[in-house]
């Protein structure tokens, strides 16, 4: 009997949990269903306005960061919108039509009422769905985009030596791995990313050999002229060196460290009646810049240096313009002097400085007797120079001979600055003369044939003794002269004064 009730109890429990579930829902319920499902619909709407639309499957905008924000934030809330579309589905049908008789049947209708949303709970449980497969379908074509955009790259760098840069690898990989994020099962995107170090490692292998490989042309070898290559080469040389759009470049300085002739004169411009009026001269021209990370690599330029544009204008400088061709690359040190040539190269540069600061150091020392008395606390610089006036007198001397000689070979055909090629030279060997004459009439402790090349030297300045001891009578004047030139020719060396 007691087994019996038992029985009676578990299928009466059975059959009232059995009623309950398959009970329909009541009017409440379908309202707080109706609701829910809703207010899903335009949260998630909201969450993806601007990312996913409801409308197309597509991923607006290039914020990747900000795009991955939003979907992160969808998908930690994707699992319960899918929960809930489904425990949806199970009470009130699976399509528009059926859940929309399903609700009717159940719940009063009234638009006006604000129990229940203004739009029908088929349409907002159909537009959830859609709405949640467009982000789905949104990532796998924004993966697809995003794979083929990697591809037109990749081309570009294949094809083009120019576009074979880190920055567009670098931009590469970033593109297959935001196109991994969007679909980490993208077979193409994952393909791509593998291989593309190797790629890269091998891309500039191959340019650093033909880089090592570059050499330097020199001038053509058959130059009809009219003429010298070496002499033209340095003239352009000095063109491009001083000009704003080369190594006189503000904004982005260059140095100009060679260029080869590589062509005969040609004509690039005539008049009406077929007379040229102006020539042009092809050249290479290296060079590097300062902003650039590998200083022992060189832009080659192949151009055309123009002369001016006159009637009966000759093949020869002075240049006024440029045509610009393609470029290569080659090490600086398989350039003439290792890419050194020129005023931009180490010893033009320490010749400058010498001249500058020898002129400036020499003119204190001669200029001693005045500056002593009007600044006195450069006596302790004094102090240590004073005794090494002599051999100052010598080392700026020499600098200023020096420089002078290496200005008159070119003088025909270069343009001439004065305070570059003439003043500074001419000062420094005047005040070179008045420091530096004790020790220079000392005789030498020297073997036989520069003991008399140095007697004969002594010679020549005891001959013109009279006129050096003249600048005994404008030491003050001399000195103070040369300090200004020295500071002119620092700061102002370039600037085209005549």
């Amino acid at each position: 009997m007691k087994k019996h009730r038992i029985t009676s109890t578990l299928i009466a429990a059975v059959l009232f949990l059995t009623l309950n579930i398959t009970a329909a829902p009541t009017e409440e319920e379908a309202l707080n269903d109706w609701n829910a499902l809703q207010k899903s619909y335009d949260d998630t709407k909201k969450e993806l306005d601007g990312t996913v639309p409801d409308y197309a499957p597509n991923i607006i905008g290039t914020d990747y960061t900000k795009i991955f924000a939003v979907l992160d934030k969808f998908n930690s809330n994707e699992s319960k919108i899918q929960k809930q579309l489904s425990d949806f589905s199970k009470k009130y049908g699976d399509n528009a039509a059926k859940i929309n008789e399903s609700i009717s049947s159940i719940v009063k209708i009234d638009w006006k009422s604000g129990k229940h949303p203004t739009t029908k709970a088929g349409e907002t449980y159909e537009k959830l769905k859609k709405l949640i497969n467009n982000v789905k379908q949104a990532k796998l074509s924004k993966s697809a985009d995003l794979v083929r955009e990697a591809e037109n790259l990749q081309r570009a760098i294949d094809m083009y030596e120019g576009q074979a840069n880190q920055k567009n690898y670098d931009q590469l990989k970033s593109t297959l791995e935001f196109a991994l994020k969007f679909d980490p099962e993208n077979k193409k995107a994952k393909e791509m990313l593998d291989s593309i170090d190797k790629k890269r490692k091998e891309k500039f292998a191959a340019f650093d050999k033909k880089i090592d490989d570059a050499k330097w042309p020199g001038n053509y070898k058959n130059f009809a002229g009219p003429g010298n290559p070496d002499k033209l080469s340095a003239a352009a040389l000095k063109y491009f060196q001083d000009s704003k759009d080369w190594g006189s470049n503000e904004k982005n300085p260059s140095h100009c460290v060679a260029v080869a002739i590589r062509g005969d004169w040609g004509s690039h411009k005539k008049n009406l009646l077929g007379q040229t009026i102006q020539w042009y001269l092809p050249v290479y021209l290296a060079i590097y810049s300062d902003k650039a990370k590998d200083k022992s690599v060189v832009q080659v330029f192949s151009l055309s240096l123009l002369t001016q544009e006159e009637q009966g204008i000759k093949k020869a400088p002075p240049f006024t313009g440029v045509t610009v061709g393609d470029s290569w690359k080659m090490r600086r040190k398989n350039l003439p002097n290792g890419g050194s040539a020129g005023s931009t190269g180490l010893i033009g540069t320490l010749f400058w400085l010498g001249l500058a600061f020898g002129n400036i150091i020499a003119g204190m020392l001669a200029a001693a007797p005045l500056l002593k008395q009007k600044l006195p606390q450069l006596n302790k610089v004094y102090e240590k120079l004073t005794p090494l006036s002599n051999i100052i007198g010598v080392i700026v001397l020499a600098i200023g001979a020096l420089s002078l000689l290496g200005a008159v070979l070119q003088l025909f055909m270069l343009r001439f600055v004065i305070f570059s090629n003439i003043l500074p030279q001419i000062a420094a060997i005047a005040v070179g003369l008045f420091l530096g004459k004790e020790l220079l009439l000392k005789k030498p402790n020297l073997s036989d044939k520069a003991g008399e090349a140095a007697e004969k030297a002594q010679e020549l300045l005891r001959k013109y003794d009279d006129k050096i001891k003249m600048l005994e009578m404008y030491q003050i004047p001399l000195g103070l002269s040369c300090i200004v030139i020295g500071l002119l020719h620092l700061l102002i060396s370039n600037a085209p004064l005549f």
